[in-house]
């Protein structure tokens, strides 16, 4: 797997009395790619072609609470991925990702962004031992977006109460968890083409480093 910046990723480290243990079977790494995709069929074009993601506070925050939360009340308790998933759009192509950063700096459509006409999380697949695979996709139907693309966003539903052996009754809020942008680098800005769908894929990977 290519080497990624330490923004790009969030790495588990395992640790003992003495500190962190720096050995790479001892690491767990969660990355992200990012794939666009406009039209349809024959007609379909790759706008972006699987760009690292950076990750912001909420993400990992909402990853930590899964450590320390020790009840998850009703339906809630199924509501944390795929139920609350969306993916949003944005115009700004300056601003670069800071890990305290919590929405789109300019989106398409009001905050937090105009909403996919459709969503859907594949779950978890294993691609290898110790290697597995979360995609997240959404579609927005031709005419209901238009602008010059800059920057993109990964919501999810996340616990983000931090409280050991806490209680969660309620359902999770949709925050930002992750961001791809042009001004980390990691896309061409790219101009929607109204008369054509977009689709996006937002692949998450979890592996020992």
């Amino acid at each position: 797997m290519d080497r990624l910046n330490t923004r790009d990723r969030i790495s588990f480290s395992q640790g003992n009395a003495i500190g962190t243990i720096d050995n790479a079977a001892d690491r767990i790494k969660i990355n992200g790619l990012v794939s666009v995709f406009q039209g349809d069929g024959e007609n379909k074009k790759i706008i972006i072609d699987r760009a690292h993601n950076k990750w912001v506070k909420n993400g990992l925050r909402g990853l930590l609470s899964h450590f320390v939360t020790k009840y998850y009340f009703g339906v809630y308790a199924l509501a944390a991925d795929a139920s609350r998933l969306s993916i949003y759009l944005g115009t700004d192509n300056s601003t670069s990702t800071t890990h305290s950063l919590t929405a789109l700096v300019s989106p398409i459509g009001a905050s937090p962004g105009t909403a996919p006409s459709s969503t859907n999380g594949e779950g978890i697949t294993m691609i290898s031992d110790g290697h597995w695979r979360i995609a997240f996709s959404a579609v927005f139907n031709l005419g209901t977006v238009s602008g010059t693309v800059g920057e993109v966003a990964l919501y999810l539903g996340m616990p983000q109460a931090l409280v050991p052996e806490g209680y969660v009754d309620g359902a999770f809020t949709k925050v930002m968890v992750s961001r791809c942008a042009v001004a980390d680098g990691d896309f061409a800005p790219f101009t929607i083409d109204p008369s054509k769908s977009l689709a996006i894929l937002w692949e998450v990977f979890i592996s020992y480093e």
